[in-house]
Parts: C-alpha cells; structure tokens; sequence
C-alpha cells in the first residue's frame, strides 16, 4: 500500500522595519479633571505614555494605545462600573497621586513608520493594527525599562 507521507513547508519571510517618533507631553501634571482641558485635536487615535515618577525618583512607564486619546483619558478619570481597565488605572492613579507622584501623559508624533516598503502615515493610525504594532514596537525598544502595557 501507499504510505502517508507528510511534508513540512518552510516559508521565511524577511521584512525591514523602520520606525521614528517623537512624545510630546500632552499632561504634564495628571489630575482627574485633565481630560477636560485636553484640546480636541487629541480626539483622534494615538498611542500614548503614562509617566509616573515616585519622590524617591524610581519611574514606571504605561504604553497603551486608543482611537480617541481624549475619551481614554476620561475613562480613566471617571470609569464606568464595568470598565475594568479604567478602574484599576484609576486605583493606581489615586494611589499615586496620594504618595504625591508626578503623573504625566505624552502622546507618540509618528514621523515616519515603514513596512517593506509601505509607508504609513498619521492617518493610518485609524487602524488598531497600526496602533498595536507601534505600541508593540516601543515595548520591545523600552524592555530594559519599568514599562507596562495597559
């Protein structure tokens, strides 16, 4: 009779990937009423930066990712009961704010992320792929830092 035989495909794919930014702080001293002072270009998609820095120095890092940079940061300030990110996010603030740490939230200026060949812009930032991949990226750039991902 036949024998079954298997096969293992190998297929390697390579691919180039350059990515270049730039934070620019958007709160530089977090209070739960800072999402109302944000200016609604920061209604648009983005990843962002939570910096929170004890009084002994020692600093934590939070990257996350959002279509609406300002509806994020409201959810954080003022969580739903269901919103269970929000609502651990807002604990820690408090906590932090208490212990009087300095919080403070810088949004990425992408200046230039490449795929291969494509080449993406601001406005791709309406996709969560590109968000998660940009937020993906700079995890893996900061690992040797204090850094979460929200």
């Amino acid at each position: 009779g036949d024998l079954c035989a298997s096969k293992k495909y190998i297929i390697m794919n390579t691919h180039s990937l350059k990515l270049n930014y730039i934070w620019n702080r958007i709160i530089p001293n977090f209070s739960f009423e800072s999402w109302r002072s944000i200016p609604s270009e920061y209604m648009a998609p983005g990843v962002y930066r939570w910096s929170i820095t004890r009084a002994n120095g020692d600093t934590s890092y939070y990257i996350g990712e959002s279509v609406n940079l300002r509806r994020r940061i409201r959810n954080y300030s003022v969580p739903g009961p269901n919103q269970m990110t929000s609502l651990r996010i807002n604990k820690l603030f408090k906590t932090e704010l208490k212990r009087k740490s300095k919080i403070l939230l810088e949004l990425i200026d992408l200046k230039e992320l490449r795929v291969d060949n494509k080449v993406f812009s601001k406005k791709d930032l309406k996709s969560s792929y590109t968000r998660k991949l940009i937020e993906n990226l700079v995890l893996v750039e900061h690992s040797d830092l204090k850094v979460h991902n929200l």
